[in-house]
């Protein structure tokens, strides 16, 4: 399991504070769906497609183990000689995590072509074991109905045409069915501003609770 080998050389903060934002951005951005506006599962997934970065780049924007590299009109995440990368992959924890990938081809893609040097880029010397896990996705799965409901680490097997078809390996970081309420093991940044965009927490709110 090359994935639980990845996680623990990360720097400690990575997995919770991405987790955490994952969970803001499910949870502040639910309640402004207006389906009077013509909002729903579309516009639910574009606004976090937008919060989620801009949560991560203004958390990880002081560290010194975690880079934040804008990548076309996303971010990729670099720690640990590995690029990470965010996309919602499914709507239930009961997905199957290895036959879900993301819709359309595109940075995670490009970065796990063989072609395109992979892991080489990083400049780290990599074995065949580890560079089945230089790009590595986090897979968001969830719905505005259902909320979120999985985070899972996914590491980028086969690509064609930029499109990933195949993961190497698979490891859950949260579930809401197992880990809903449980504290997380390392508490994210909070030597931040408060983000804008109405993303507000009040007061005693938990920034690890489950969006709706």
């Amino acid at each position: 399991m090359i994935l639980r080998k990845v996680a623990a050389d990360l720097a400690p903060e990575f997995l919770p504070t991405v987790t955490a934002a994952i969970q803001e951005a499910y949870r502040e951005n639910a309640p402004l769906q207006d389906p009077s506006l013509g909002h729903g599962e579309y516009t639910f997934a574009h606004t976090n497609s937008k919060t989620i970065p801009h949560l991560l780049k203004r958390w990880f924007e002081k560290s010194e183990t975690i880079r934040v590299v804008p990548e076309n009109n996303s971010q990729r995440y670099e720690c640990g000689g590995r690029k990470f990368f965010i996309h919602k992959l499914g709507v239930s924890e009961n997905d199957d995590p290895w036959a879900s990938f993301p819709e359309h081809g595109g940075p995670a893609g490009r970065a796990a072509d063989p072609a395109n040097g992979s892991g080489s880029q990083l400049g780290l010397p990599m074995g065949l074991e580890e560079l089945d896990a230089a790009v590595i996705v986090f897979g968001v799965y969830g719905s505005l109905k259902g909320g979120l409901r999985a985070i899972r680490l996914q590491a980028a097997g086969s690509v064609r045409e930029e499109r990933i078809e195949s993961w190497t390996d698979v490891m859950d970081v949260w579930v809401a069915s197992r880990d809903a309420g449980m504290p997380p093991d390392e508490p994210r940044p909070v030597d931040v501003e408060d983000p804008p965009l109405g993303l507000r927490r009040l007061a005693g709110e938990s920034d690890h609770a489950v969006g709706g």
